[in-house]
């Protein structure tokens, strides 16, 4: 199978990582931002001019920003592409119709958060695709099959659906271990102590334990003396304290009864 990569962000970077990874598989990169340079000489599939790009790919995945895959999408339809061939793009919000003037188009998202500073194998990644027709499916499914044990087929619908409590697990946690981090910086606190707490709760997740049911701490108590003095602790910190008593009356809400 041919691939071609448009984009050289983090996303293009962990499918180039793992299409290496695969026998008989042959990809190239075309990328027209600054770093191409740098790209080429790490990778010598890289090319800077969309003119170039392999003509008889299988498939044409789309790793750019959102806002931009109509626009590379447009761009290629203006190439005299070989047929049978599908544009894919890798957006988790994103219709695969942005790219409906391909007779054969879809969606490849990987369901991890990705940097290329770290690059991760797919194997064990939910790689959700959605192709408009039996034949993109097709296509998609025997690229994603060789690179996840976790290829799904699935709706624009439940993409999107998806995306949502991936942001919430994903970036909303983040910025709260942000949020502590910045709290111990300034209490002279070592954060790493905070790792075992945070791995512990991880690991009972993954033994089948329910969010709601391993919840412990002032807000399930109802012990609002810790609460406020938490709140008015932040407060003197200069730490916006309104995630602190958004995420505490959610948790009270939740467990009322």
């Amino acid at each position: 199978m041919k691939v071609v990569i448009l984009g050289s962000g983090n996303v293009a970077k962990q499918f180039c990582n793992n299409f290496s990874q695969i026998n008989d598989m042959s990809y190239q990169i075309y990328s027209r931002s600054t770093i191409y340079t740098e790209l080429q000489e790490l990778d010598p599939h890289v090319v800077h001019d969309l003119s170039h790009i392999d003509t008889s790919a299988d498939i044409y995945l789309i790793c750019v920003y959102d806002d931009a895959v109509s626009t590379i999408s447009h761009e290629l339809s203006n190439l005299n592409l070989s047929s049978p061939y599908c544009v894919a793009h890798t957006s988790g919000t994103k219709p695969s119709t942005l790219s409906d003037e391909h007779r054969q188009h879809g969606v490849i998202y990987p369901l991890q958060t990705l940097r290329k500073e770290k690059l991760l194998s797919f194997k064990e990644i939910p790689l959700s695709i959605t192709g408009n027709n039996a034949a993109s499916t097709k296509q998609l499914e025997e690229l994603t099959n060789q690179l996840s044990e976790k290829s799904m087929s699935c709706s624009d619908d439940y993409r999107s659906k998806l995306h949502v409590p991936a942001v919430i697990v994903n970036n909303f946690v983040n910025q709260l271990y942000h949020t502590a981090q910045e709290y111990c910086r300034k209490q002279s606190v070592d954060f790493e102590l905070l790792k075992p707490l945070m791995n512990e709760t991880l690991a009972k997740l993954n033994e089948g334990c329910t969010p709601k049911d391993m919840q412990t701490g002032p807000a399930v108590r109802g012990d609002f003396k810790t609460i406020n003095n938490h709140i008015r602790i932040l407060k003197k910190l200069d730490i916006d304290p309104d995630f602190y008593e958004s995420i505490t009356k959610s948790i009270i809400n939740s467990h009322k009864s």
